[in-house]
């Protein structure tokens, strides 16, 4: 294990990965290739524990119920991120927001979620799963070109052309992006994944990651990122990714008609 000051650091890292692996998108890669899902959730209510493959989760030993805590929820285990991870597969969705209540999301075990504000980059508000960063999630907010009012496409795209200048100074290295489209107020949001790595000191943190767009103020666009480490076990960091995609991504709580902001 890491100390907490290198593990700060790395997360700072990790989140920037995980944001800035939409330089590629959907349209970008020649071998990306798109599908739809269509969920339903109203604000307020939370979704029911997912069923994943029994496959994925055969040998992890969860840990014993008194020893899980906020800053490790893999608590005993043997392998807590493996069961980081398998707490979320199986756990509900609950709420969670920004410290002012502007926006709140949904999250697998929200319980364990930590509110934090990661370093070197603008964003609402942060949360991470556990001092190790077993998976992370980001709010973002950002003006559109020229106040514009937005669409779903110009968000998306806003987005990477903010991120694409960083990702190459990371040297993050992704698979293809799958586009996703998904229902919400009667438009069609578009969201992006893919796996990925990048180099951090003399190793290379590799990931499972998710991204949407929500054109949600009159010249302002919302995003929510969420990703979570493979650290040896890239099938569950990969469902837990798809099970935030199917389940949660476009249940979202937007309590403000102006654009959010921190309040300082």
């Amino acid at each position: 294990m890491r100390s907490p000051t290198v593990l700060h650091r790395a997360s700072g890292n990790l989140s920037y990965s995980f944001l800035f692996v939409q330089l590629l998108g959907c349209a970008g890669s020649p071998n990306s290739h798109c599908h739809p899902v269509n969920t339903s959730l109203d604000p307020g209510v939370s979704a029911p524990p997912s069923t994943p493959a029994q496959g994925a989760l055969i040998g992890i030993i969860m840990p014993s119920p008194e020893s899980v805590e906020l800053e490790e929820p893999g608590g005993d285990a043997p392998d807590p991120h493996a069961a980081s991870l398998a707490r979320m597969l199986t756990s509900a969705f609950g709420w969670a927001g920004d410290k002012d209540d502007q926006v709140r999301i949904m999250l697998p075990d929200s319980g364990h979620w930590k509110r934090v504000r990661f370093h070197g980059f603008e964003h609402l508000t942060g949360f991470r799963y556990g001092m190790d960063h077993h998976a992370i999630s980001v709010i973002l907010v950002e003006d559109t070109r020229q106040g514009r009012a937005p669409t779903p496409e110009t968000c998306m795209r806003h987005a990477e052309t903010l991120a694409r200048p960083r990702a190459r100074e990371l040297s993050v290295e992704t698979q293809a992006i799958v586009e996703t489209k998904v229902p919400w107020r009667g438009k069609t949001l578009i969201m992006h994944s893919t796996d990925g790595e990048f180099p951090f000191g003399f190793r290379r943190i590799s990931f499972s990651a998710a991204w949407i767009a929500y054109p949600a103020y009159e010249s302002a666009c919302l995003y929510q990122v969420f990703g979570a480490k493979y650290e040896g076990h890239p099938e569950l960091a990969r469902k837990l990714r798809d099970r935030w995609m199917a389940e949660a991504a476009s249940q979202i709580d937007i309590r403000t008609t102006t654009k959010p902001y921190r309040h300082e």
